[in-house]
Formats: C-alpha cells, sequence, structure tokens
C-alpha cells in the first residue's frame, strides 16, 4: 500500500509538472494576456485536468462549462489547434508516458488508472499518439 501511495504522489507531482509546461507555453503564446481567455475555456480546463482520469463527452463538458459544443470547440481550436477531447486524450497519453517511465505500476494498472475502456484501447491509443507502444517505453526503462 506505501507504494501506490508514493505512485500517486509521483502522478501528481508530474502532473502539476505538465500543467505548468502548458501554462508557459501558453504565456508565451500570448494565450493567457489579460481578457483574452474565455471564461468558458478557463473552465474546460479546469475541468479536463481535474478529472482526467474519467470520460467525458463534449456534451457534458460543455453543459459544465455553460456554452454550447460547437463554441466550446471553436475555443478549444483557437486557443489550442485541437478539439476539447483530443486535448483530454494528449493529456491523458502524457501521463501514461510519464507513469510508464517512472512508476512501479504497470500497463493494465496505468490503463485502468486514465480510465481507458481496455488495455488493447489505451495501448493502441498510446502507438498512435507517440509511435512507441507501452511495452517499448517499460522495456527502455529496465
Amino acid at each position: 500500500r506505501q507504494r501506490e501511495y508514493g505512485n500517486a504522489a509521483i502522478m501528481h507531482g508530474l502532473l502539476y509538472s505538465f500543467c505548468g509546461l502548458i501554462c508557459r507555453q501558453a504565456g508565451r503564446l500570448g494565450l493567457l494576456a489579460a481578457g483574452e481567455q474565455h471564461p468558458a475555456l478557463s473552465r474546460a480546463l479546469e475541468i479536463i485536468h481535474r478529472d482526467y482520469r474519467t470520460r467525458i463527452s463534449l456534451e457534458q463538458l460543455s453543459r459544465q462549462c455553460g456554452i454550447g459544443p460547437s463554441r466550446l470547440s471553436e475555443l478549444f481550436r483557437r486557443a489550442f489547434g485541437m478539439a476539447p477531447l483530443q486535448y483530454a486524450t494528449n493529456l491523458k497519453i502524457s501521463k501514461a508516458s510519464q507513469l510508464l517511465a517512472c512508476s512501479d505500476m504497470n500497463i493494465t494498472e496505468i490503463s485502468d488508472y486514465l480510465g481507458f475502456g481496455s488495455v488493447h484501447y489505451f495501448s493502441r491509443s498510446f502507438k498512435q499518439h507517440t509511435g512507441r507502444t507501452p511495452s517499448d517505453v517499460v522495456a527502455a526503462r529496465s
């Protein structure tokens, strides 16, 4: 149980680091200038980063942000060059990369932890995004 607790602390630390990198990059691109970021975009980012381990649909996300799905997608595309669900998937894959490289969790545990429906779907998504399989990353760690 202590090992699991340590893994959670590492994962949360890595997530905060990742969020910091995103904010710095957004600042460099001028996306965080005063008055320019739509409140719904801020709310969506907050929800995605807080609930990255759960599945959420565009409709659920936009409802929680108080705007329509197409408007939320437009805001995301303008700010990040991708749709909200692509952003969420990229966050999950980034977290998976960190966990595969730095934790004692196995591939199945990481898949379950990040809310992927199955290990097969996780592996396929991971390879599509990174060009490597989760097993390749684990093997490189050893």
